[in-house]
């Protein structure tokens, strides 16, 4: 019997003729690995410093920091560029990450990362331990964001810890005009005027699964929103302490809604777990 075209073709040169065909048209989508900077906190290998490998990261690239503490000149004042790019630690055992915004640094205070440069929710930071980060002023900008500020920005952060961390407002995290996620990251002991732990000043900003523990401050112990959309879900405050707002404070912009939370053990004069 005389073999068709299609029966001529070895199978394999089917699946290829079939995959080029659908590429063609559009309908298989071609993965691009993205590239694993390796940084080391001794500075050996290609990316001496944490700033130097996100320089060289392109979108889509993953950052992976090793175990151990990085400090100093290009592991503080971070900057992403604008860039969707993924910095981790160890989104398992965070704690054994640590960017130390004072160890190590001639001139303090620093900041961990300033986000400014419109990066979404693409830009993620996972598995770090953020400490001793300190804004220093009385009023926003320069004084907001212990640990991070974001400045009309949206990443996503993931499994991180902030601890000891201070500022004017925000003593670990400021937004402005931010749609920034908090996933289950931990605030320990962060110290600020307005916002102990987190400032959301305007934007749509979620947290989910997050534990706020012993931050301080005058208004709202562990979290300050002045005018935005909050959602927050599933979180612990514990042991948080303000003049106003144990735990929460909110404006009269703020638009709160807090499903699934638990509020303990903090102390206010007005307001022990949220003042409205």
């Amino acid at each position: 019997m005389r073999a068709t075209g299609a029966q001529r073709w070895p199978a394999a040169g089917l699946l290829l003729y079939a995959i080029a065909a659908l590429i063609c048209c559009g309908a298989v989508a071609v993965t691009v690995h993205a590239e694993i900077l390796a940084v080391q906190p001794d500075g050996s290998g290609p990316f001496p410093t944490i700033q130097a490998a996100l320089d060289a990261a392109q979108p889509g690239d993953l950052v992976q920091l090793a175990a151990g503490k990085y400090s100093g000149p290009g592991n503080v004042d971070l900057a992403f560029g604008g860039k969707a790019i993924t910095l981790r630690g160890l989104p398992q055992s965070p704690e054994v990450c640590v960017i130390d915004c004072a160890d190590g640094v001639w001139q303090p205070p620093h900041r961990a990362i300033h986000f400014q440069a419109a990066e979404g929710s693409d830009t993620r930071v996972e598995g770090i331990t953020f400490v001793a980060g300190q804004a220093v002023g009385d009023r926003p900008p320069a004084g907001s964001g212990g640990a991070i500020l974001c400045q009309g920005a949206s990443p996503t952060l993931v499994d991180c810890v902030f601890r000891g961390n201070r500022a004017y407002t925000g003593g670990a995290i400021a937004l402005e005009e931010s749609a920034t996620q908090l996933i289950r990251c931990r605030f320990e002991e962060n110290t600020a005027s307005h916002g102990g732990a987190v400032m959301v000043f305007a934007g749509t900003v979620s947290l989910s699964d997050c534990a706020f523990i012993a931050n301080t401050g005058t208004s709202g112990g562990a979290l300050s929103c002045l005018a935005a959309p909050l959602r927050i879900t599933g979180c612990h405050f514990d042991a948080n302490s303000a003049s106003n707002g144990g735990a929460i404070a909110l404006g009269q912009g703020a638009d709160a809604r807090i499903t699934l939370c638990v509020l303990s053990n903090n102390f206010a004069t007005f307001g022990g777990g949220i003042h409205c």
